[in-house]
């Protein structure tokens, strides 16, 4: 809910405590992903911030990665909150991960 309604700090202290009762669940970290990549668009935040948030985005999505690849929950139960197969969530955070490399690139030249 506080996703989708763009409270994004709020989201994220909700996926932390989601995180903290069901470690196993990639999906707390494929939404931090999200929301770090978000906050980082934001007009509000400064050039260092929007660095910082998309190198945190990129550690969510390579930890969504990592933890999707082991977890022991089932993919329909991990993923029925975001609508995708298992499949095309990974395929999506490798495309944010490529993504956000090539922003983080552009921004040092």
């Amino acid at each position: 809910m506080y996703f989708k309604s763009k409270q994004y700090d709020n989201a994220f202290a909700e996926f932390d405590k989601g995180h903290e009762i069901r470690k196993d669940s990639p999906m707390a970290y494929y939404f931090k992903g999200l929301i770090c990549e978000k906050k980082a668009k934001a007009v509000e935040v400064t050039p260092t911030q929007a660095k910082e948030l998309k190198k945190n985005a990129i550690t969510y999505w390579q930890t969504y990665l990592d933890v999707s690849a082991k977890t022991t929950m089932q993919p329909s139960e991990s993923h029925k909150h975001i609508g995708i197969t298992k499949e095309e969530s990974i395929k999506r955070a490798k495309k944010h991960i490529q993504m956000l490399k090539e922003e983080l690139a552009n921004d040092k030249k």
